[in-house]
């Protein structure tokens, strides 16, 4: 809705991701953007799984 807001600050890395990727057609950077979201997803899902102690073999 914001467009980004007052420089760029509302942007998230979904957003960063379309504007770069697909609004002005710098493809490799949007999917720069898009491998380091999916290593932080997988990421934190890893470390959720270890602190919470769900999924571990007993």
């Amino acid at each position: 809705m914001t467009n980004g807001g007052p420089s760029n600050s509302t942007h998230t890395i979904v957003t960063y991701l379309y504007s770069f990727g697909l609004s002005r057609l710098n493809i490799g950077f949007g999917s720069a953007a898009a491998v380091v979201l999916f290593v932080l997803a997988i990421g934190i899902a890893f470390f959720y799984q270890r602190t919470t102690g769900k999924g571990s073999k007993a």
